[in-house]
């Protein structure tokens, strides 16, 4: 049995992610397994390690808080596409 639940998502942003050839392999057959896409299946695998992450969780809850305090600014919509060309920093 899967351990995500692949759906579409209502409104999809665009997200341009570099993934080397066998993580892309994996996933397509996760997608397969699961029988979902391949967005749905990021988008997945992001909320869950997201919502297990406890760290990261106490990084979220700081920042809202840290929002709360700051004044209101204008909203920008490319704020909802992210393109990445690197890998991301780790510890």
């Amino acid at each position: 049995m899967p351990l995500l639940t692949l759906k579409t998502p209502v409104k999809p942003n665009t997200v341009r992610i570099n993934l080397d050839p066998n993580t892309l392999e994996r996933l397509k057959n996760y997608c397969a397994f699961a029988h979902g896409d391949i967005d749905s299946a990021v988008r997945e695998a992001l909320i869950y390690v997201f919502d297990r992450d406890k760290d990261f969780r106490t990084f979220e809850q700081e920042l809202r808080q840290q929002s709360a305090a700051a004044p209101p600014t204008t909203a920008d919509s490319s704020a909802n596409s992210i393109t990445t060309t690197g890998a991301a920093k780790t510890k």
